[in-house]
């Protein structure tokens, strides 16, 4: 039986209900719905501003950004419902006249800008309270007043391009301040005085081009800020800041017309980087009494300056001075307490300086530049300089000598170039090294002798040119310096030091002459024979310790000996040889002679065994890469012997994520091992080589230890007498990016028992020529420290062949003359070099106490790279290693894969922890692409700083060890 359509009868049910509700919920109010905001706002005109409340009834909070841009809108009245915005707000309508209808919002998340409009003020923002990361209101040519942001708390504040603005308006509620610009050339504004009445800390201030202000009256309460600037502003001193504590980056005065001294900041003490730079009527430093902290101090173009003498006492400029072009500055009395270590000096084009009295407590700064100052006299004010990296005399055309220079003992660059009246070197007498560094004496017109120069021992590069009156080159220093191979260039000066060989030749004939070579010799008899050997870089040093000379690549060694003198002196042993004779001592007297044939033979003292092996890395090793190990080894026996070479790998690493690619000839005896036999291998032949090559898996774990082990076995039934340098682990921690010029050493930590008998320590220093161009020369420059054994130093092994250079005070130079290291962009396997050597620490260290030791890399003439600090620590008790070294923790990434800003949490670490910390995050090729720093476990960064792809995210803590790690992706 059939129903009629009609007479259907609903079956309501719970869900029936709710979908009826539901539907009625939505026909009746779509404005709730419509009223969410959108991811953006975007106004192209009036009309979309006026049906904002229609179109989004209960959007109050934006989560993204809003931009008012069209060209008909001239009000925001529509907008009154905004309370917050969590993107940017830029407004740029050119005819938008009014913003009342902002009068509800509280806080902008992003930016707030408001620029090229007609508006005549601001009024509408007196409620906001908080802004991001910069507030510009720029190029309004119709703004006469801005408003009283009555509700502003923590925000910047930049206005400039208004031409008929009357006031800044008034920020009463703001105590942190960002960035605070205020410049506008045309305005007649004069005061500060209300506008900030309660700022105490600042990002940045700068006041610019703002002529009629003339006091900073206003900034009273003042007590912080990272940065000043303040330009062209009618103020005489600084008064108004008068409870101005703290600078910590710089503080620039530029072009302020009235300014005289720096008096009106009592309470400043430190000033991270101070410049004073073209103020026409400023005196002096007056006021900066209470500073105790000035790092950079720049005294630049200030016309009226003449006298330093009433100023205050700056106590300690740790990085640098500078003082150039000001014209009528006569001398620098007033910097007696200047301090400056590892620095740079300037003083530069002072056309009236007459002396350099004030200097007078510089003693080791790293730089000394003297240049263009024609009227100054002598250097008699730096009568305390003790050593220098770089010492620059240029253009002073008052100086006849360098006098004043007596206390210098070392340096690593003297350049004496363009003077007109300079005769001689007189000054010098003291310097004693030049640290392997390089001499310029160029173009100086009245010169005629380098009498007055001292020792040079370490000289690598001599370039004496275009002296038309200098005759006198044949100085011991500069004689020995060629003897010992220094690569010079020497010409168009006048007859006696036109040519290297000419100077020479002179030098034969004007001091004593000294030569011979070091031979290892097996037979003893004295005989060069077909097992023997010279020896290329091994130390002489004289009967108490002190370096005497080296032999260069041929086992040569030459020097020139003064009169009058006793000179006794030895090869240094090598392990189962002493030399013979086991000393040579050589008296010289009025009478010139030549001592050639001066030889050292190493004998055996047994028919022992002494093998060496090396290992180094090229690079480090990353996930997904392929990584080069060069091995090194030496059959330093009394006979020829056989031997194997066996490399492993320790398993912190899974057997499973290592391949090895390459073993050059090795034949593999076990999962990822390689053995090389070799057999009747000849003694002291040169270092012989194996290259590997192992790539690790992309899915490596970051932060684990990859650990190569080389081992050198001698044949069966062989006692080696030297098994510490028979085998050599290598610990690398697997990472994403790395510096590719560092320092590595063997042992970072000793234990007390240890280190009261003195221990042999193995350092590697790797380079890398990351630059556009081949290299010509490289030079590594190692400063030993005081705990490490200077007399017990041994090269080990090199990538190329170098020079060996060194002062007498433990400061080593390797020198690769003509070495072509490609750039890295054109050949990256070829572009790493490194060296080897090992020495012994002293007895009698202690727990606690710790050997830092870094080293500095030339290569050609550019500035220096230096590399990390090796460290080794001195223990109470070593703890055993454990068979799994601390995997870092992981850094969780919010969200990931990400393409606007992130969240980066930290598990482990406090929420408030004060902890400094670095973040570091680099692309799969290892270049670092963001580096910053960080405290607390949570914290946002912008997408736009970065590149799109996979990212590496490192976490390290002040000493540099690795916190936590992970992968990214910003998209």
């Amino acid at each position: 039986m059939s129903k009629a359509l009609g007479s259907i009868q609903p079956q309501f049910t719970t869900a029936n209900y709710l979908a009826f509700f539901v539907g009625l919920f939505l026909f009746a109010a779509p404005g709730i719905i419509l009223g969410q905001c959108p991811p953006d706002l975007w106004f192209d005109s009036q009309a979309e501003v006026d049906a904002f409340p229609a179109t989004y009834p209960g959007c109050k909070n934006m989560t993204g950004p809003v931009l008012v841009l069209g060209a008909d809108i001239v009000n925001l009245d529509s907008l009154r419902q905004l309370r917050t915005i969590g993107g940017k707000l830029q407004i740029e309508s050119p005819n938008l006249v009014d913003i009342s209808g902002l009068s509800g919002l509280t806080r902008v998340d992003g930016f707030l800008h408001i620029g090229g409009t007609a508006l005549p003020n601001l009024h509408g923002l007196e409620n906001l309270k908080s802004t991001g990361s910069s507030f510009t209101v720029a190029n309004n040519a119709l703004l006469l007043t801005t408003t009283h942001f009555d509700s502003l708390q923590n925000s910047g504040f930049s206005v400039s391009g208004s031409p008929l603005l009357q006031d800044w308006g008034a920020f009463p509620s703001l105590k942190t301040g960002k960035v605070i610009h205020l410049n506008n050339p045309v305005s007649q504004i004069s005061t500060l005085e209300g506008v900030f009445p309660r700022l105490e800390t600042a990002e940045y201030l700068f006041l610019e081009n703002i002529a009629q202000l003339e006091s900073l009256t206003g900034l009273d309460n003042l007590n912080r800020v990272e940065a000043i600037s303040i330009k062209n502003t009618g103020i005489a001193n600084l008064t108004g800041l008068a409870k101005l504590k703290n600078i910590s980056n710089y503080f620039y005065l530029y072009e302020n017309q009235e300014l005289v001294n720096l008096t009106g900041a009592p309470v400043l003490d430190t000033v991270q980087n101070l410049q004073i730079v073209r103020n026409p009527k400023f005196s002096g430093l007056q006021g900066l009494e209470s500073v105790k902290l000035v790092a950079q101090l720049t005294i630049s173009e200030n016309e009226n300056l003449i006298t330093l003498a009433d100023s205050a006492l700056i106590p300690d400029v740790i990085i640098g001075l500078e003082i150039d072009q000001n014209p009528a500055l006569t001398s620098l009395r007033g910097l007696e307490k200047l301090s400056i270590q590892n620095g740079g000096i300037a003083i530069d084009k002072n056309d009236t300086l007459l002396t350099l009295e004030g200097l007078s407590n510089i003693q080791h700064p790293y730089t000394v530049s003297i240049t263009g100052n024609p009227q100054l006299r002598d250097l008699a004010g730096l009568h305390k300089l003790e050593t220098v990296t770089s010492l620059i005399l240029e253009n002073n055309d008052a100086l006849t000598d360098l006098s004043g220079l007596e206390s210098l003992r070392l340096a690593r660059q003297l350049r004496v170039n363009d003077h007109l009246r300079l005769k001689n070197l007189h000054g010098l007498e003291n310097l004693e090294s030049f640290l392997t560094g390089v001499l310029y004496v160029l173009r100086n017109d009245s010169l005629v002798s380098l009498e007055g120069l001292g020792e040079m021992l370490g000289m690598q590069s001599i370039l004496i040119k275009e002296n038309p009156q200098l005759s006198t080159c044949s100085t011991l220093p500069i004689c020995n310096a060629l003897a010992l191979n220094a690569f010079p260039t020497i010409e168009n000066n006048q007859s006696g030091c036109l040519t290297p060989a000419e100077i020479l030749a002179t030098c034969q004939f004007s001091f004593n002459s000294l030569g011979g070579q070091v031979l290892l010799d097996p037979e003893c008899d004295g005989i060069f024979g077909s097992q023997d050997r010279y020896l290329p870089y091994q130390m002489l040093r004289t009967t108490d310790g002190r370096p005497f000379a080296c032999t260069d690549a041929n086992g040569r060694y030459q020097r020139f000996l003064a009169g009058n003198q006793q000179y006794n002196f030895r090869a240094d042993a090598i392990p189962g040889f002493s030399p013979q004779p086991d000393s040579i001592s050589i008296s010289t007297n009025d009478t010139l002679k030549v001592f050639n044939g001066q030889d050292f033979s190493l004998c055996p003292d047994s028919m022992f065994h002494n093998w060496r092996v090396s290992i180094s890395p090229v690079g480090l090793p990353r996930p997904g890469f392929e990584n080069r190990y060069i091995i090194q080894y030496q059959n330093r026996s009394a006979q020829s012997g056989n031997a194997a070479v066996i490399l492993d790998f320790l398993d912190d690493v899974h057997q499973d994520f290592l391949t090895i690619t390459s073993a050059n000839g090795g034949t593999m005896i076990g999962p990822n091992q390689i053995q090389w036999n070799l057999s009747n291998f000849p003694i002291f032949s040169t270092t012989s080589k194996f290259e590997v090559r192992v790539k690790l898996d992309p899915a490596t774990p970051l932060g684990v230890l990859l650990q190569p082990r080389v081992r050198i076995l001698p044949a069966q039934n062989v006692n080696d007498i030297d098994w510490s340098d028979n085998e050599m682990t290598l610990p690398q921690t697997v990472v994403g990016s790395f510096d590719p010029n560092d320092k590595w050493v063997d042992r970072e930590q000793l234990s007390y028992p240890v280190a009261q008998e003195g221990e042999w320590l193995r350092y590697l220093i790797r380079f890398q020529n990351t630059g556009t161009a081949a290299a010509q020369i490289v030079e590594l420059q190692d400063t030993l420290t005081s705990e490490l054994d200077f007399t017990t130093f041994q090269p080990l092994v090199a990538s190329h062949r170098y020079k060996l250079s060194f002062s007498e005070n433990g400061i080593l130079n390797w020198r690769f003359e003509n070495i072509n290291l490609p750039d890295s962009s054109s050949n990256e396997p070829q572009s790493h070099g490194f060296v080897q050597f090992r020495i012994r620490s002293f007895p009698g260290l202690n727990a606690g106490d710790s050997i830092r030791n870094r080293a500095g890399i030339y290569f050609d003439f550019n500035p220096v790279v230096l590399t990390n600090y090796a460290i080794t620590r001195v223990m109470e008790l070593v703890p055993a290693p454990t068979a799994q070294p601390t995997v870092p923790l992981q850094l969780r990434i919010l969200p990931n894969p990400f393409s606007d800003r992130f969240w980066i949490e930290i598990p482990g670490i406090e929420a408030h922890s004060n902890q400094t910390m670095t973040l570091e995050v680099s692309d799969l090729t290892g270049r670092m692409v963001l580096r910053r720093h960080v405290t607390g476990n949570r914290f946002m960064l912008e997408r736009d700083k970065l590149p799109a792809g996979m990212l590496l995210f490192w976490l390290r803590d002040a000493s540099g060890m690795m916190l936590a790690c992970a992968r990214g992706v910003a998209r």
